[in-house]
């Protein structure tokens, strides 16, 4: 039995694996690069896809032993079903893959592979591990997982499917069926196959006589099933036309915005990182437990990784003066439409992507569908889109700025102390930890280490300069980023001053 196209999909590319416990699985590298051991985490943070060796028997419904190995994604901004180079050495994992129809494939593990997923770890839910609350839920968690983790399943998503090749052509038909195909070809004066073709046209269409009924429904029935997949096609790709347009280009203009809260000069160059912008978004909308996020991170992953493949390795990042940032953002948001065209075009033409996709889209479930209602994906990605653009270019003119004193031993220190001093200070996160002192004379005291760290420039009092409060409402209330994520997370990169303490009145 031949394999159908979804299955030769499958086998194209590379895909994420999903876990029972809403994880997903990855391979945990070394400092050497090699693998270390294999872990479930959030999909924000996989760094790995998986493809999949068959034999060539493999068809529908039946169960076939596979290897899995897992890849590095190609590049950040690539979430599903790309290629990459393969970890070395090479870790090959026996699975058994079932193929339950459309785009379901369930995978579990063969025996032989239970003593490498014994190092099987799942992240802390939602990091709550630092409480000890958190800590044992990581506990409860790790210790019902042994079971469960044995059992995984390919997320496949329909949109994604456009970046693997299924060479799979339109029915040819034969005998009185290929006679009936040629009639109706003269008669429309283009190829029955092609996206021109609607109800319509097929409706007027007259059967000649020395064609039977029979054959003249058989090739119709083809042509109308292709008319309705392109249908349902057509809506997912102007859903996700209009995804762009209201999050990406209406807010082309947001570069400006930034540049001028962090006091950038217009004339000032910027290097804005566009794959790292895409990838941010992609991976923060599938993050969200909103309905259909799923299929909207998944179209964007394809729909970036698409374009970036098509425009070559300039696009990836736009190194533009501050006063024509918008512009070239623009001109670059504009592209993606382009992109979605050609995408849209790829599955016209291609009869293995067309049927599987709109297989997909007419379940009843409507699983595999764009939300009806999508505005707060829309809002989370045009937050995610404007916290890229800070990204690059706070750094450009504020340092990560600690004293030369610290850290400073207070004998009692709260919480409630370190939401007041930044409530007052809106451009500084302070970290504090319970410690111990000792004096000179070898007495030790209990209390806590204090540093405080800010956004600034200037190692002296006569030079210092620190953002505005506008800056720092914008990006810690309305953007809602954490100040320990921006003094702590590398993706910030900004650099490190130390002020001399001696010349600056810390500020109460």
């Amino acid at each position: 039995m031949e394999k159908r196209p979804v299955s030769q999909l499958m086998l194209n590319g590379a895909w994420l694996v999903k876990a029972a416990n809403g994880e997903y699985l990855d391979v945990e590298v070394g400092k050497d690069g090699a693998p270390k051991r294999f872990v479930t985490v959030p999909v924000s943070r996989v760094r790995h896809l998986f493809r999949f060796a068959a034999p060539d028997e493999w068809a529908k419904g039946k169960q076939c032993p596979m290897l899995a190995e897992p890849v590095p994604m190609e590049h950040a901004g690539a979430v599903r079903g790309v290629k990459g180079a393969p970890l070395a050495p090479a870790v090959q994992l026996p699975v058994v893959v079932a193929h339950d129809g459309c785009m379901g494939f369930r995978l579990t593990l063969l025996a032989e592979t239970a003593r490498a997923m014994r190092s099987l770890t799942v992240s802390p839910l939602h990091d709550a591990s630092r409480s000890a609350r958190g800590r044992a839920m990581a506990g409860e968690l790790m210790e019902g997982i042994e079971e469960k983790r044995r059992f995984f399943a390919i997320d496949m998503n329909t949109t994604t499917l456009l970046l693997t090749s299924s060479t799979v052509g339109f029915p040819q038909f034969e005998g009185e069926a290929k006679r009936a195909f040629d009639v109706i070809a003269q008669q429309l004066r283009f190829d029955p196959h092609g996206d021109r073709l609607d109800e319509a046209a097929l409706d007027r269409l007259h059967r000649p006589n020395d064609i039977s009924e029979s054959a003249w429904q058989q090739v119709c029935d083809q042509l109308r099933l292709e008319i309705h997949y392109r249908f349902l096609c057509k809506s997912h790709f102007e859903a996700l036309t209009h995804f762009v347009q209201n999050v990406f280009i209406a807010n082309s203009g947001v570069v400006e915005t930034v540049g001028d809260l962090v006091k950038l000069d217009k004339n000032q160059g910027v290097n804005l990182l566009i794959q790292g912008m895409f990838s941010l978004v992609a991976k923060g909308v599938g993050a969200l437990s909103f309905p259909g996020s799923g299929v909207v991170s998944g179209a964007l992953g394809a729909l970036f990784s698409w374009m970036l493949q098509d425009q070559g390795p300039n696009a990836a990042t736009l190194a533009v003066a501050l006063v024509n940032a918008r512009d070239g953002l623009a001109d670059l948001f504009n592209k993606l439409i382009t992109s979605i065209q050609k995408m849209q075009g790829a599955v016209y033409s291609d009869w293995g992507k067309l049927s599987e996709m709109g297989m997909a889209l007419e379940r009843e479930d409507g699983s595999r569908c764009w939300p009806e209602e999508d505005g707060d994906l829309r809002r989370e990605a045009s937050r995610l889109m404007e916290i890229s653009v800070w990204k690059d270019l706070v750094k450009i003119k504020w340092h990560h700025m600690t004293s030369s004193d610290s850290p400073s031993f207070l004998p009692r220190y709260t919480e409630a102390d370190k939401q007041s001093y930044e409530s007052k200070n809106r451009n500084y996160w302070v970290e504090y930890r319970a410690g111990t002192e000792t004096n000179l004379f070898g007495k030790k005291s209990n209390g806590f280490y204090v540093t405080y760290h800010w956004l600034g420039y200037g190692n002296m009092w006569v030079w210092h300069h620190e953002p505005d409060n506008a800056m720092c409402d914008r990006l810690f209330t309305r953007l809602k980023v954490t100040r320990q994520e921006v003094f702590t997370d590398t993706s910030w990169n900004l650099g490190r001053e130390t002020f001399l303490v001696q010349n600056y009145p810390v500020p109460m």
